[in-house]
C-alpha cells in the first residue's frame, strides 16, 4: 500500500502519463472516447487514480486481485474483444453506481454478491476515486486473451 507521501507523489506522476479522459462534471467518459492528441487529462485525475490505487489495495484487492484480475470476483480488465466492463457502460458513471450499488448473487456470474460500497464505509468521493482507478486498469496491463 501506499503510505509514504513520496510514493504517492511518485505514482502520481507516472499516472499522470498514462491518464484516460475522467470529465468530473458528467462522467460519460469511457476508454478511447479522447482522441484528440492535445487533449490532456484534468490536473488532479493523476491523484485521484493515485488515490483510488491505495482504496483499491485496502478494500477491493481480495476479491478482485493486485491488477483486477479476478480472485473471487470477475476480472476488472478489459478483454481484447470488450468494450466495457461487466454489468457496465465502461463510463465512469457506470462503474461509480456499481460500486455504491453493489450487486446480488443473481445478478452476478459466479453468484457471489459484491456488496455496496464493497463492503467498506468508502464517501463518495472514495468510491470516485476507487472507479478512477479501476478505468485505468485497462491502460498499465495487457489485455486478456
Amino acid at each position: 500500500t501506499l503510505t509514504d507521501a513520496q510514493e504517492l507523489a511518485n505514482v502520481a506522476s507516472y499516472i499522470e502519463k498514462l491518464c484516460i479522459p475522467l470529465d468530473h462534471g458528467h462522467y460519460d467518459s469511457k476508454p478511447g472516447d479522447s482522441e484528440d492528441p492535445n487533449w490532456k487529462p484534468p490536473a488532479d485525475t493523476a491523484k485521484r487514480v493515485a488515490e483510488g490505487k491505495a482504496l483499491y489495495e485496502k478494500e477491493c484487492l481480495e476479491c478482485h486481485g493486485k491488477d483486477g484480475e479476478g480472485i473471487l470476483g470477475p476480472t476488472l480488465k478489459l478483454n481484447a474483444d470488450k468494450k466495457a466492463w461487466l454489468h457496465t457502460d465502461g463510463s465512469l458513471r457506470s462503474i461509480v453506481a456499481l460500486i455504491k450499488s453493489g450487486l446480488e448473487p443473481s445478478v452476478t456470474e459466479s453468484g457471489i454478491t459484491m456488496p455496496a460500497r464493497g463492503g467498506a464505509r468508502l464517501t463518495d468521493e472514495q468510491v470516485e476515486q476507487v472507479a478512477a482507478y479501476v478505468m485505468h486498469l485497462h491502460r498499465t496491463a495487457p489485455a486478456s486473451p
